[in-house]
Formats: C-alpha cells, structure tokens, sequence
C-alpha cells in the first residue's frame, strides 16, 4: 500500500542548491507499480525512520524517468533498494527531460546514494 504522506522532503545538489519533493510511505516494492500517472520526474527511495523525536532519512536511490507510470515495473535497482529497506519515495514532477538530468546529475553529485552505480 502506498500513502501520500502530504510532507515534504528536501535535498541539497552539490550546487548547493535545494530541491523539494513530495514524500509517499509504501509497504512493498510492488505497491509502486501502475500508482503513479504518466509523467516525468526525478525520485529518491530513502529508509524513512522515526528517532524518538524526528523522522530521519537514509538516502537508497535517486533516479528520473519519463513515465512514472511505468518506471517501477522491473526496476534494474529493486533488489538493492529492497534490500536497503526503502519505505519512502519522494517524487518531484519535471516533464523536461534535460531538466531533470540536470538536477538528478546535481542530486548525484553532492550526496550518496548506496544503490546508484554512476556519480560514485
């Protein structure tokens, strides 16, 4: 099951500059396929945590994709981002294509992602 969470998540690029998603919990990989309506976007998996005071997040993935639709059928990183827990997605809606490498590029670039192979 997926629930939009109606908060946001924010990230930094290298660049320094900050880039706002809007953040939804899920239960299982499979709950993301066909949720999503056709659109571009970039999208970061993160293991979302309560501390005792605060959610806290550990960053899995961050990719874009033209069709959020269709992108989490067959996932070429599903098995390490299951296996790191994932149970957010933050989503931010770019149609761009350009745009979106630009800042998903940026994302890479200025933080670390466990289960992203380029940018390391």
């Amino acid at each position: 099951m997926i629930n939009n969470l109606k908060k946001q998540f924010t990230i930094a690029g290298v660049s320094g500059k900050k880039y706002t998603f809007n953040m939804y919990t899920f239960d299982d990989f499979d709950d993301l396929q066909s949720v999503f309506k056709s659109r571009g976007a970039i999208y970061i998996f993160t293991k979302r945590i309560w501390n005792g005071e605060k959610y806290e997040h550990t960053l899995i993935y961050c990719g874009e994709t033209g069709d959020l639709s269709t992108r989490f059928n067959n996932h070429h990183a599903e098995s390490c981002i299951s296996r790191k827990k994932a149970n957010c997605i933050s989503i931010m809606a770019i149609n761009d294509e350009n745009q979106r490498k630009q800042i998903e590029t940026d994302i890479l670039e200025g933080n670390t992602f466990p289960c992203n192979t380029q940018h390391q």
